[in-house]
Formats: C-alpha cells, structure tokens, sequence
C-alpha cells in the first residue's frame, strides 16, 4: 500500500484522490510522495511555501501542470526532494468518470531516470500508461497542441450547437456531436489532410461567401480563422 499526499483538490486532484483510494492507497499529509494539483498560476507559490514549511528530503514531489516543467519544483528539489512533472492526457470533468478514463490514458513524465522509476509506480495506482516527456520540446508548445485537441474542440462544438439550433431544435446537440465524432474518428483513422471534407476541401467559395453572409462581424473574424487553419490543410495537400 503506498502513501500519497495530494495538494490541490479540483477536478484533478479529486480523481486523483479517488483513484489512489480505490487502489488502496492511503492518502495522508505525512505520505513521502506528494502530488501538486493546483491551478497552473498558483502552483509556483503553493510549491515554494511547502517547501519552506516542510521536510522535502527523500520525498518525490510532483506536479500534474501540462504548462509547466520542473524548474517550478526546484524549490523541493533544492531541500532533497526528487521532482517529476507529470501531465495526465485527458479532460478532467467529473471525478466519478474521470478515475475510469484516466486508465485509457496516457501521463508524461519530465524527470530522471529516478524520478521516471517513481512516477512509473506512482501512474500504476492511476491506471494509466506513461510517456516520457522529450525535454528539448517548449512545453507550451505541447500544451497548446492539447488545448487545441481538446478544449478548442469543445468551443467548436458549443458554437456549431448555437448556430444549428434554430433549424434542428432539441436534436441539434446530438446532430453535432454526432458530425464531430465521426471527423475526429476520420482524422484518427487516416491523416488529417487526406480525411478532410466540406467547401475548403471542394475549393467552393461561393459557398463559404454564403457561411459568412449570415454571420455579424465579430463572428466572421471567428470564422476566418478558421478558414485559414483548413486552407493551410488544403495547401499542403495540394502541394504534397
């Protein structure tokens, strides 16, 4: 049975509590392996106040931050802690589902070879499967490309709801999530470029014209972001 002290009891950090509970494991204050999972602006501070207030020697500090690396665990690791950084690669939305999903997904773990041995038994109560993070990648790079993944996928979907309402009413949720699964399926499937549909694929700008026509100003700025991001798809398939 390991000891764990989780700091930090959000969405993460209560799944990562419930999932270390159901592994057995005693989650305690005086646990040798400590698990940061604060909001990204407050975690240099609440490292930095630990470690002046707390015996750091021998432990194994991390955090669960996707934006930042070790440099914001040098604190512990000045007082004789080891530090991993540790990122588990999924949406944190309700506890109860989140401790099951978390067993399909991946953590990347910046960190020695010490730290990595650690975080790999430390994961193992988690479920899920670990990756070490290459450390000459910019993390906020990697974190953008997740956020694009993920939570940009999300305003995509919420807008796409609010324009299709009007015309499908109740069914309008279900009709996008639908549209939205089966493209993430296809790009999943195949490359993104070659599973690519709709007017930019088509090269169809009359009917883009038309997209932009019923949209205010502000909207059409949305929008043409977005175009551009497909055109660039378009162009590298077309120059491929």
């Amino acid at each position: 049975m390991a000891q764990v002290h989780i700091i930090g009891l959000g969405r993460v950090g209560k799944a990562l509590t419930l999932a270390h509970e159901n592994a057995k494991d005693e989650v305690c204050e005086s646990a040798p392996t400590v698990v940061f999972a604060v909001p990204d602006d407050k975690l240099s501070d609440a490292v930095t106040e630990y470690a002046a207030h707390h015996s750091c020697k021998d432990k194994f500090v991390v955090h669960v931050s996707g934006i930042h690396g070790l440099e914001v665990l040098q604190p512990a690791a000045d007082s004789g802690a080891a530090v991993a950084a540790l990122h588990p690669i999924m949406q944190f939305v309700d506890p109860e589902t989140d401790v099951e999903n978390i067993k399909s997904s991946y953590v990347s773990c910046s960190g020695n070879k010490d730290a990595q041995a650690r975080s790999l038994k430390l994961i193992a109560s988690w479920g899920a499967q670990m990756i070490v993070f290459d450390g000459s990648v910019d993390r906020r790079q990697y974190h953008l490309a997740l956020s694009l993944a993920s939570n940009h996928v999300t305003g995509l979907m919420a807008w796409a709801n609010e324009l299709l309402a009007p015309a499908l009413g109740v069914h309008s949720s279900e009709v996008v999530a639908q549209m939205a699964a089966r493209a993430v399926s296809a790009a999943s499937d195949d490359n993104p470029i070659s599973s690519l549909t709709g007017p930019v694929a088509r090269g169809d700008a009359q009917t883009i014209a038309q997209h932009l026509q019923v949209l205010n100003e502000q909207q059409q700025q949305r929008y043409a972001g977005l175009l551009l991001n497909l055109q660039a798809l378009v162009d590298e398939r077309n120059n491929g």
